[in-house]
């Protein structure tokens, strides 16, 4: 159980034929993004600040502990970030979700938030495995509890990714298969890499970015794994087109070490990149002839 009163799931192997213990109260999607896009537009915010912002949005007052689940929710799936007794929204997964939602592209920030929750939310992962054998809500219920499977249900509808039969009132996925090209592959790297680039400083950007952020920011624009990211990446280094536009640089074996420890603190899981039996940390990409002139 969390500092937050909410029983989280032990670490398994086969998450799928196991009873989910996680108990999820946070079935408002919507509401929680649009929260936190208007807490992106100042530099840090306390947790009353977010309740306030909450019901400000909501238009309904909310308890501490509802205020709590939410809260606890982004800093789980780290769209909040901790600095002492503040907190910011985190860059740029946070800029991204708010652009899509400025500019109506509800279907983006739906699949975008669709990949941020597979990726960070066990249950929901295992939620998605689970409804492969098309269950009814009684099978649901069991196998997670009525207030989870409420949750995940309301996720999932509002993703559009579920559906259920009106015969058999049972519950299957439309999520639809999806075919990488390496072309695809390479504009999301550029779109993830520019985003990267970006510092504290107005109008600096950096060369270099670390491969690890590019890897996680990839896996969020494009539903990939990270073993999926590290082989399309290897691909596009081994064609002449894209290749030649891609360099990499190693780090300081201390350096790397400094960055996992960080990383565990925050209960991210960062790894550098094998290519050509060398281990690499960095990554630039250049501009091609046309887009240098």
């Amino acid at each position: 159980m969390n500092g937050f009163g909410i029983v989280m799931p032990s670490n398994r192997n086969d998450q799928t034929r196991k009873k989910s213990t996680s108990v999820l109260r946070t079935p408002d999607l919507k509401t929680l993004i649009h929260v936190l896009c208007r807490l992106t537009k100042i530099e840090s915010f306390t947790f009353d600040q977010f309740q306030k912002e909450y019901e400000r949005v909501s238009e309904r007052e909310i308890s501490s502990k509802t205020a709590e689940d939410y809260f606890y929710a982004a800093t789980k799936w780290r769209l909040i970030l901790r600095e002492k007794n503040r907190y910011y929204a985190s860059k740029p997964e946070m800029e991204i979700l708010c652009e899509y939602e400025n500019e109506g592209k509800e279907l983006e920030l739906k699949n975008y938030f669709f990949n941020l929750l597979k990726s960070r939310e066990p249950a929901f992962s295992h939620f998605l495995d689970f409804v492969k054998s098309k269950p009814t809500l009684s099978d649901l219920n069991r196998q997670f509890n009525p207030h989870t499977a409420g949750t995940l249900l309301r996720w999932a509808a509002w993703l559009g990714i579920i559906s259920k039969s009106t015969i058999e009132h049972r519950y299957y996925l439309t999520i639809k298969e999806k075919h990488l090209t390496l072309e695809r592959f390479w504009e999301v790297v550029k779109t993830a890499y520019e985003r990267l680039r970006e510092t504290e400083l107005p109008g600096v950007k950096s060369a270099y970015v670390k491969i690890p952020d590019l890897r996680d920011l990839c896996c969020l624009l494009e539903e990939l794994t990270s073993k999926e990211f590290d082989i399309q990446l290897s691909l596009l280094l081994r064609t002449e087109k894209y290749g030649d536009r891609i360099e990499l640089s190693g780090a300081p074996i201390a350096f790397i070490q400094q960055e996992i420890k960080k990383d565990k603190k925050k209960k991210q899981s960062k790894k550098t990149f094998e290519f050509n039996k060398k281990t690499y940390y960095f990554i630039a990409i250049t501009k091609s002839k046309e887009e240098g002139q």
